[in-house]
């Protein structure tokens, strides 16, 4: 099991040396970005069983233990070749820790942002998220969001068809999450069933990535690079955007 520490000085791990198995080859990088004084960010590569992000939310110590909790804990529950069920379980194992840590810590907020995506044999892969953490797919040289925001504008959207630009909308913060992990009131994640093809490069990324760069920058580094390559190249040009926010991203690619 590879998990990002950010108190590592290389703020880099990789597993492309030695996958355990000839199904995928990943690489991930995060940096703590040119404003925030701590890395909120977590992630886990294990070619074997997954790959996961999670954004620490709130600027302050109960994000980096909420997004370290969820990794930690979803990470030791998923095993390989998971199922759709499986990969429910070992989220809602993540969530009710985050609960946990949150509460033996004495805090009263504290929450992260999650996304994750199985490892199979070419065959089906479960996506599960909450937040704004996302996944894309680089696929024939195409670009695609795999999964949506749980944010204000979307569910605002969703529910009526308003956008941001709609003027009855001014003032109301469109960016605010609307799940996540951390919050009362239960577990309530998206799902997404997969069939990854040989080739396929799937990116899992905080919002200090995608929040930083357009989708033609993304696709263009996917495309070049190797895994591990594009990884650190995703954060580096986050931090030359302007490094608003810790930029955290995962790349996994399907083998034959």
């Amino acid at each position: 099991m590879a998990v990002y520490d950010p108190d590592t000085t290389d703020p880099t791990f990789r597993c492309e040396e030695n996958p355990t198995q000839d199904d995928w080859v990943v690489g991930a990088a995060s940096s703590i970005g040119m404003s925030r004084t701590e890395n909120e960010d977590a992630c886990w590569a294990d070619p074997a069983r997954g790959f996961a992000v999670a954004d620490g939310i709130g600027g302050n110590p109960g994000g980096r233990l909420a997004a370290t909790t969820a990794i930690e804990s979803f990470a030791a529950s998923l095993e390989p070749q998971s199922s759709m069920g499986d990969a429910l379980t070992a989220a809602a194992g993540a969530y009710k820790d985050v609960l946990a840590a949150r509460d033996a810590a004495g805090l009263h907020r504290a929450g992260t942002t999650f996304v994750a995506m199985t490892a199979t044999k070419l065959a089906t892969c479960t996506v599960v998220w909450c937040g704004d953490s996302r996944l894309y797919r680089f696929r024939d040289g195409g670009f695609e969001l795999m999964t949506v925001d749980h944010s204000v504008a979307n569910e605002l959207h969703a529910d009526s068809g308003l956008t941001a630009s709609s003027p009855v909308l001014d003032g109301v913060p469109m960016g605010a999450l609307t799940r996540y992990l951390g919050v009362d009131g239960g577990f309530e994640p998206d799902i997404r069933v997969l069939i990854p093809q040989a080739g396929d490069r799937y990116l899992l990324c905080s919002d200090g990535v995608h929040g930083q760069l357009s989708a033609r920058v993304m696709g263009d580094v996917l495309a070049s690079s190797t895994c591990l390559g594009a990884a650190k190249a995703l954060v580096g040009l986050a931090d030359l955007a302007g490094g608003r926010d810790n930029a955290t991203a995962v790349v996994a690619e399907a083998l034959g």
